[in-house]
């Protein structure tokens, strides 16, 4: 009986064919697996019982500083009505900003793998953030220009018809006044992108050498419609975050790849600033967005792009506006019950 187990869970394939047999869903496939190899690693290598402890260890100390953190620094802001150095939260969403900082991301994070990844991430990185700004603006000017000149310089109709041995097309072009119109019309629309008064633009960078498990960016550029104390914003997101950590001794990596639009509703508050957020991923959909965990080498590879992550958060600023905190709880899906918790610390300018 020993025997024959050896050479049912002893590799990976023989892990995935026995799960498979009695019907197991890739997320039990993937627990499975992890747990043979952990058995594995225990009998060979006494260190893989211990990199795990110190991985748990390391989590609880994130966990505290992620909790206490923007509990430290966004209390004073939020609660103290009496405190004239913080910021109208209604100002820090309608003024011009650039904000500056570092960020810190603890939990079950949407760039991690979802659900099919049993281990705990962690992501530290640099942040841009600003207001009011021009990013936004500048690029979907060149992008609306750019169509344009496209549009002025290409066909305006082509037809073809047969003539004896052989078919005739005739392409037709724009004219110059119609190329002029074309071109004017860009070029308005293009201003009118730049211009535009409520827009933002947010970066982000990730770094594993920063001591997370997550590397790859992630950028949100929006346009927002003001009202009362609130303000809608929608626009285009765009990234690719992949993420590598020990899960029980076992090298796990997954692939994120982002692209979809933002929506984003804000609240200006008096002394803070809320909003919900929801990036629907357009990624999410087509069968590479979820793919069966693979094995390469000694590591678990995965792939799993959740459609809609949402994100609720809250903003202050303090010290004269100069030093800017933001915490935000996120989860890969509205019905899950996976979160994670992300704080940024920065200067404002």
């Amino acid at each position: 009986m020993q025997a024959r187990s050896k050479s049912v869970f002893g590799s990976p394939a023989g892990t995935n064919r026995q799960a498979a047999r009695f019907g197991c869903t890739r997320r039990q496939r993937t627990k499975l697996f992890l747990d043979v190899q952990s058995r594995r690693a225990g009998m060979s290598d006494s260190r893989a019982t211990i990199v795990p402890h110190r991985l748990e260890l390391n989590r609880v100390r994130q966990r505290l500083v992620a909790l206490v953190l923007p509990v430290v620094l966004l209390l004073p802001g939020t609660m103290l009505p009496c405190a004239a150095w913080a910021d109208s939260g209604f100002e820090m969403m309608r003024a011009y900003s650039t904000y500056i900082g570092t960020f810190g991301e603890f939990g079950r994070t949407e760039y991690g793998g979802g659900k099919l990844n049993p281990g705990t991430q962690s992501a530290y990185g640099f942040r841009y953030y600003e207001r009011q700004g021009i990013i936004t603006g500048t690029v979907t000017a060149i992008l609306l220009a750019m169509g344009a000149a496209q549009e002025a310089n290409s066909a305006k109709s082509v037809e073809s018809h047969k003539s004896g041995n052989y078919v005739v097309t005739t392409t037709t072009y724009h004219s110059a006044s119609e190329r002029a119109a074309i071109m004017a019309s860009g070029t308005a629309a293009a201003g009118a992108a730049a211009s535009a008064k409520d827009q933002s633009f947010d970066l982000e960078i990730f770094s594993r050498n920063l001591g997370g498990t997550a590397s790859g960016w992630r950028m949100n550029s929006y346009y927002g419609f003001p009202f009362w104390r609130m303000m809608f914003e929608f626009g285009l997101g765009l990234g690719s975050i992949d993420t590598a950590l020990l899960v029980k001794g076992q090298s796990v990596y997954s692939s994120y790849a982002y692209w979809g639009m933002p929506m984003r509703l804000d609240y200006g508050g008096e002394f803070a600033w809320f909003f919900l957020e929801a990036d629907w991923n357009f990624a999410g959909y087509g069968y590479r967005a979820n793919l069966a965990p693979t094995v390469k080498g000694d590591a678990l590879l995965l792939r799993s792009i959740d459609k809609l992550p949402w994100k609720l958060g809250v903003a202050s600023s303090i010290l004269g506006g100069r030093i800017f905190g933001e915490a935000v709880a996120t989860t890969p899906g509205i019905s899950s019950a996976e979160f994670a918790i992300k704080t940024t610390v920065g200067v404002r300018f």
